[in-house]
């Protein structure tokens, strides 16, 4: 710091602003849960913020032991002075939890789910699958990601067969609905993502592989879903591909 004896700037470093970058990461880290169970929950968002006005209300109430009204405190035995300045201290545990909470409200990640879940031309199933896939895509679980894609796939083919009038049985698997697919359209562009997904699809679930299946296995399903909801369904659906 300009002007500043090194000793002093030092100290400044090495407390407050450690203090303030260490006060970032533990925010950062809050609010990746935060994320997924306000994903997963939607009375989490209201639910929380009444407890933290509940606990600003208290924060209030609570003073310092100083300022306790002696006939009160002159009661405390040395157990309990010891809870009250515990409890007073969790009161400004509140700042790093309300910060936490609104990075995850404007995070990327729950965006795209709250944005999928507000499609009005999405059908309830479709946003159920790829909800479910999303959220498993942000917990590093690809292999699960991929089954759910899978199950948004095969819905996919069944609405564009529905919409085409092309004869197809409720019941058959993905590779059945593939067979269809090919005996009307050929193998034509979008055939090939439909493709990619069931080779995916069928490592993970048809057998218990050595294969392991990593992140980007799972980005090359999230983009092919999403071109065959373009292509199909006309759905301009975007999925985060994470860095």
């Amino acid at each position: 710091m300009k002007g500043m004896p090194e000793n002093v700037s030092n100290f400044y470093k090495n407390t407050a602003i450690k203090l303030f970058e260490l006060k970032d990461k533990i925010v950062d880290t809050i609010k990746n849960p935060f994320v997924i169970y306000i994903a997963s929950n939607k009375e989490f968002i209201s639910d929380i913020e009444v407890f933290l006005v509940q606990l600003q209300k208290l924060k209030k109430e609570i003073k310092p032991l100083k300022r306790i009204d002696p006939k009160i405190y002159s009661y405390f035995t040395p157990k309990m002075k010891k809870a009250y300045i515990t409890a007073r201290s969790f009161t400004k545990e509140q700042r790093i939890i309300t910060e936490a909470l609104n990075k995850a409200k404007g995070d990327p990640r729950l965006q795209e789910i709250v944005e999928i879940l507000n499609r009005k031309d999405i059908p309830d199933k479709l946003k159920q699958y790829l909800v479910q896939s999303s959220i498993l895509y942000f917990l590093g679980l690809y292999e699960s990601s991929i089954t759910m894609i899978g199950k948004a796939t095969e819905f996919t083919l069944k609405e564009f067969f529905k919409k085409n009038q092309i004869k197809y049985n409720d019941n058959e698997t993905l590779g059945q609905l593939i067979t269809i697919y090919e005996n009307t359209f050929g193998n034509d562009k979008v055939q090939k993502h439909i493709m990619e997904v069931d080779r995916v699809d069928r490592n993970i679930s048809s057998h218990d592989s050595n294969q392991k299946i990593t992140k980007k296995d799972a980005d090359h399903m999230r983009t092919a879903i999403m071109v065959l909801l373009r292509d199909l369904l006309n759905m301009d659906i975007t999925l985060r591909i994470e860095s």
